[in-house]
C-alpha cells in the first residue's frame, strides 16, 4: 500500500499521506509519459534503477490537462520524486495533492467540561489549527435517540507540523493517535465500502462473525468478521478498518481528480 512522503514544505511522513505526487509541466506532457518506465528523475535515471531495481512506481495517470499523477510505494521514492525539476525532458513542479495533506490526530477520555475553544487555546502553540469533539447517537430508556458528546477529540495540525506523541491539557497528558475518517461499513455483512441497503452478501454477526444477527448470538468469544481477530467487527482498532479508511481517502482523491479534469 502506498506510503506517505515529505513535500516541499517538510510535511511529516505518515501513512495517511498517500504517496501520490502531482507533476505540473510548463507545457503538456507527451502521451509517452503515461507508461511507468518513462517516469525519470532529474538525472534521467529511472526510479527502479535508483532503488536497486525495485519497482516503486505503483501507478501513473495523465489527465487531459497535462497533469501527471504518480503513485509510489515508499516514502523514500516519493521524497525523490518531489525533488525533481525535469521529467521526460520537460520542466516540472512536483507536489503532494492538498486533498491528501490532512494532518490530524485524536486524543481520548477528554472530560466533557472542556470545550473545543478551551482545548484549542491550550494547544494552539503546538500547531493546532482546529479542534472538534466527536459525538454519537444513543438510545434513551424511553426509546428515543439523542446526540451526546464523546471523550474523543480530533485535532487538526498545520501541514508542516509533526504529530506529537502526547499533549498536555492541564495536569493530564494524553497520547495522540493518527486520525483517519471512519470508513463506510455495512451492518449486514460487516464488510467495508458499501452500506446494508445495497449489500448482496450474507448476514454476519458483528460479535462472532457467524451467519446470524447479533441479537441471535449466543457465542461468548469475539471474532472479527474482517481480520478474524479477537474483537468485534466494529472495533476502531481493527487493522482492516484502518486499511479501509486509507483506501476511502484515496478513492475520494480520485473522484476529486476526475471532477477537476
Amino acid at each position: 500500500m502506498p506510503l506517505a512522503a515529505q513535500n516541499s514544505f517538510k510535511a511529516v511522513p505518515t501513512r495517511s499521506r498517500a504517496g501520490c505526487i502531482l507533476c505540473r509541466g510548463r507545457r503538456k506532457f507527451p502521451h509517452k509519459c503515461s507508461s511507468t518506465h518513462e517516469v525519470n528523475f532529474g538525472n534521467e535515471a529511472s526510479i527502479e534503477q535508483q532503488n536497486g531495481g525495485r519497482r516503486d512506481v505503483v501507478h501513473q495517470r495523465l489527465s487531459r490537462r497535462g497533469l501527471l499523477t504518480v503513485r509510489v510505494a515508499t516514502a523514500d521514492a516519493a521524497i525523490k520524486l518531489l525533488d525533481i525539476k525535469t521529467l521526460g525532458g520537460l520542466s516540472v513542479e512536483a507536489s503532494i495533492p492538498t486533498a491528501l495533506l490532512k494532518n490530524e490526530g485524536k486524543i481520548r477520555t477528554v472530560p466533557y467540561r472542556d470545550t473545543d475553544q478551551q482545548i484549542f487555546e491550550k494547544l494552539r502553540h503546538l500547531g493546532v489549527v482546529s479542534v472538534r469533539r466527536q459525538y454519537s447517537l444513543r438510545k434513551t430508556e424511553d426509546g428515543s435517540v439523542v446526540r451526546g458528546p464523546r471523550g474523543v477529540i480530533v485535532l487538526t495540525f498545520k501541514e508542516d507540523v509533526s504529530l506529537p506523541t502526547r499533549v498536555m491539557l492541564g495536569d493530564f497528558s494524553y497520547p495522540v493517535e493518527e486520525y483517519l475518517e471512519p470508513p463506510l461499513q455495512c451492518h449486514n455483512c460487516m464488510r467495508y465500502g458499501h452500506c446494508y441497503k445495497v449489500c448482496r452478501g450474507t448476514v454476519r454477526c458483528r460479535k462472532c462473525a457467524g451467519p446470524h444477527r447479533i441479537k441471535e448470538c449466543t457465542v461468548k468469544e469475539m471474532r472479527c468478521a474482517n481480520c478474524y481477530g479477537p474483537h468485534r467487527a466494529t472495533y476502531p482498532g481493527c487493522p482492516k478498518r484502518r486499511d479501509a479508511a486509507f483506501a476511502q481517502r484515496i478513492r475520494k482523491f480520485r473522484i476529486e481528480e476526475e471532477l477537476a479534469e
